[in-house]
């Protein structure tokens, strides 16, 4: 698995935003730490995503999500409280069907 991204430029590049903003796993950071010592182009694709401005690609720069370490964190908490919400709400509404259905079936 080491050798997974020696030729993959591809991929890197596809993935070096994200390693520039510290999104990447320890494994997947590693990877692509060890096609940076032998690509030059990769190495200075990052050097490009690391000194461009962020708002670069915006008119307004709240556009852009922060990309502090904690972001992620918070994201996740977000989508597993809608996760949540989404499996309560779902529940109450199969239960209340059927009790509305065993009502109409014990009134025949």
């Amino acid at each position: 698995m080491k050798d997974f991204f020696k030729d993959k430029c591809e991929i890197v590049t596809d993935l070096l935003p994200l390693f520039a903003d510290h999104c990447c796993s320890d494994k997947t950071s590693l990877m692509i730490k060890t096609h940076l010592d032998g690509c030059h182009n990769c190495r200075a694709y990052l050097n490009s995503i690391k000194t461009t401005p962020k708002n670069v690609y915006t008119h307004n720069k709240h556009d852009i999500p922060d990309s502090s370490p904690d972001y992620a964190k918070v994201i996740t908490k977000l989508r597993h409280r809608k996760t949540v919400k989404t499996v309560v709400l779902t529940t109450l509404l199969a239960t209340s069907v059927a009790i509305n259905i065993a009502n109409l079936l014990k009134n025949d």
